[in-house]
């Protein structure tokens, strides 16, 4: 149960972990919905940027972000201790754009807008995909893709059809995430 002094994030991540390790001996999908980087200002720790002089919302950010960062570090790691590493597709994306606009970071590079904006800072966000023999490693590309291309992606990676029911305009990705030509 939350608490007040329980930061949501090392729950999700805790939980990401030890869903992990429960599932290592079958396939599992894994959705760890990590709320980091948040415009609500709040980590429990500015470490190791406290003492940088910079507005206390950016260290706060940075923070954040460095939190972030570590925690999928963990999950990395665990797939590797686990020797599962290999035969897992991790991608890692954001639902939109940088929370904050500043001279500092530059959160969104020279796109205009932020969050919540239609510009496309505000929704434009990069994608990593890591798939060991499958995406070959340190590619790029531009392709545009979107959270509606998911389902179709997830339905032919697990060898099913989606309900005739369902209706998307979604594309399977998987072709193209394995060097493939992206999906038309």
């Amino acid at each position: 149960p939350l608490d007040g002094k329980t930061y949501s994030h090392e729950l999700i991540a805790n939980e990401a972990l030890d869903f992990i390790r429960r599932s290592q001996d079958r396939p599992f999908f894994l959705f760890a919905a990590f709320t980091l980087p948040h415009p609500k200002l709040q980590v429990p720790s500015r470490a190791p940027y406290e003492n940088e002089a910079w507005p206390e919302n950016l260290k706060t950010v940075a923070a954040m972000i460095t939190l972030l960062d570590t925690d999928v570090g963990r999950i990395m790691a665990l797939l590797k201790e686990l020797k599962i590493d290999d035969n897992t597709l991790v991608i890692f994306n954001s639902d939109n754009g940088a929370a904050y606009r500043d001279e500092l970071f530059k959160h969104s590079g020279a796109l205009r807008g932020y969050k919540r904006d239609m510009y496309e800072g505000g929704i434009r966000t990069p994608s990593i995909a890591r798939w060991p023999g499958r995406i070959k490693a340190g590619a790029t590309s531009e392709q545009v893709w979107a959270f509606w291309d998911f389902l179709p992606t997830a339905v032919e990676l697990a060898g099913a059809k989606a309900p005739a029911e369902l209706k998307t305009d979604g594309l399977s990705l998987v072709s193209f995430l394995q060097g493939g030509p992206a999906p038309k």
